[in-house]
């Protein structure tokens, strides 16, 4: 698989991202994986898996709220993303890859740490990635936050917002800043607008970005919804801590929570939100109450002896 690095450079000075860069090599390969790894090692392992077009800046608050409750806090740019290697060949990009990588991310982070389970929080696309391997490796995963995602079985994708958003992305000219604030309800900053341009300035850069929404299954028949029906099946008996966190004015995957609430039995009884004045993107539209409620639901869970 040929890469391109990203230039770091387009990256300085962003707003609330501070954060020392770590990077990491996929097994086998050259290609240089990028995370964000907050907080003290000893303390409780949170995983923040970002969605599409997002990158780990989408939980800079997140980290912070996470690191003042005593927890230790992760997140990585999937490849094509943020700080990540760019493969050159879209169809170098399989969903099962990036589970693939994803799982050996965490097993990684496992390995090195005194935490053999971590917490999961996961937004868009990084529930799909993040639900499949809960599904796969329920022991893994003490509990689970899901934000305006779900696991597509090859029946959801029938609206204009998902035909308009994989037209987009194929647009080598469209600004990506301009697709996260039509999904918000608060108006970002330029700053903001500038950190989420930042990783698609050339047209090199966005083989990814293009082609995301065509990893989706459309069809139940077809290879990667099979997959996510049994991964639907092992979650069906999944019973480690599940909330959702959703806005109220997500157009792009809001009614996504009731099936998790029904089907996950972690998810039963637990205090689920769909947030007002917040769309696709919760943690920037409300980041203070989406941080908040992640950190205090992972302290409820830890009480409740899940480690």
């Amino acid at each position: 698989m040929k890469k391109l690095r990203p230039t770091l450079s387009d990256f300085e000075n962003l707003e609330d991202y501070d954060f020392e860069p770590r990077f990491r090599t996929l097994a086998g390969t050259e290609i240089r994986q990028h995370y964000i790894d907050e907080g003290n090692p000893d303390d409780a392992l949170v995983l923040l898996l970002h969605g599409v077009p997002t990158w780990s800046y989408l939980f800079r608050h997140t980290i912070r709220a996470l690191n003042d409750a005593g927890l230790r806090a992760v997140a990585p740019d999937f490849i094509g993303f943020g700080k990540s290697d760019r493969l050159v060949d879209a169809n170098d990009h399989t969903y099962e890859r990036h589970v693939r990588w994803t799982k050996d991310f965490i097993d990684e982070l496992v390995e090195k740490s005194d935490s053999k389970s971590i917490h999961l929080v996961c937004h868009d696309w990084g529930g799909f990635i993040g639900l499949r391997l809960a599904a796969q490796t329920p022991s893994l995963f003490a509990s689970v936050v899901v934000s305006s995602s779900s696991l597509p079985v090859g029946l959801e994708l029938k609206g204009s917002e998902f035909l308009e958003w994989e037209k987009f992305s194929a647009d080598p000219n469209s600004k990506i800043s301009e697709a996260i604030q039509k999904a918000c309800r608060r108006p970002l900053s330029a700053d903001t607008l500038r950190a989420y341009d930042a990783p698609f300035l050339n047209l090199e850069s966005r083989a990814a970005l293009a082609r995301f929404p065509k990893m989706i299954p459309r069809q139940p028949g077809e290879s990667e919804a099979v997959v996510n029906q049994i991964a639907w099946a092992s979650l069906s008996q999944f019973d480690r801590p599940t909330l959702t966190i959703f806005g109220q004015d997500d157009r792009v995957a809001g009614g996504a929570e009731i099936e998790l609430q029904k089907r996950i039995p972690g998810a039963r009884g637990e205090a689920h939100q769909r947030l007002t004045d917040a769309g696709h993107f919760v943690p920037e539209d409300q980041p203070d109450a989406f941080a908040n409620l992640v950190a205090s639901f992972i302290d409820r869970a830890r009480s409740r002896g899940v480690s």
